[in-house]
């Protein structure tokens, strides 16, 4: 049973030029466990429909349904507060739920460990390479136990190689703890290499133009052996067909 429901939502904002259309008709199920990730042209909507998706913004027509007790919402920028130490980001969400226990304070630093970061707990942002600090904001995010996990771009200001290392790093740890994840991106090699469903949206307003599932043929369900996969290629090229005619 579907755990999100979105059906002919529609997002507008008023702005100095009238009105705007987000995105249009949507309709979208998200099964528990699933991996999904959203593509689209610049501007298309897609932060539009994780907002959406996370009760941030109001849909202007429709019904959007979320029954996931708790979503963790992951963004762009790391947004890494640099008077406060690596272990003090983690648990800035507990801090601000008023959840700072002692056993979540502990949970946090399982979190850390298990991202190989328990040596540099007392480091500050400013000492931390790019990929330390998007692991850093990762802990913080899945310190509160969040069921529906939403990420919008959230390797997009890393380098090629650091950016393939986290995509190997988020998506095993995600699949591990049995997340629902909806990932946001301008990649299509990244969509295909973490998730198993790529919804295309249309240019704004946006609108699902095609859903293709990935079924790769590959040993291992992690970024690196599903990018080896005979048939990557094949909904590489599908996608981006796609994606140029919308």
């Amino acid at each position: 049973m579907a755990k999100v429901k979105i059906k002919n939502a529609s997002v507008n904002y008023m702005g100095i030029k009238g009105i705007t259309e987000a995105v249009k008709n949507i309709n979208l199920n998200v099964n528990k466990g699933e991996f999904i990730s959203i593509v689209g042209p610049s501007g298309c909507g897609k932060s539009t429909l994780l907002s959406l998706i996370a009760g941030l913004v109001k849909h202007t027509d429709g019904v959007v349904e979320n029954t996931f007790l708790r979503s963790g919402y992951m963004f762009q920028q790391d947004l890494l507060l640099p008077w406060r130490t690596v272990f003090d980001n983690t648990i800035l969400g507990l801090e601000v739920s008023k959840k700072s226990t002692e056993e979540n304070k502990r949970y946090a630093e399982q979190l850390l460990m298990s991202m190989g970061l328990e040596d540099f707990i007392n480091f500050y942002p400013s000492e931390l390479s790019g990929g330390m600090r998007q692991r850093v904001a990762l802990a913080r995010t899945l310190v509160l136990k969040p069921d529906l996990l939403l990420l919008d771009e959230p390797f997009s200001a890393l380098d090629y190689q650091t950016r393939l290392n986290m995509q190997q790093e988020v998506s095993l740890k995600l699949r591990t703890e049995g997340k629902t994840v909806i990932l946001v991106t301008h990649d299509i090699s990244e969509a295909i290499a973490m998730t198993d469903k790529v919804v295309i949206l249309t240019k704004r307003p946006g609108q699902i133009i095609k859903t293709i599932n990935i079924e790769l043929k590959c040993q291992l369900e992690e970024p690196r052996s599903r990018r080896r996969a005979s048939n990557f290629g094949k909904y590489f090229n599908e996608i981006w067909e796609v994606l140029d005619n919308a």
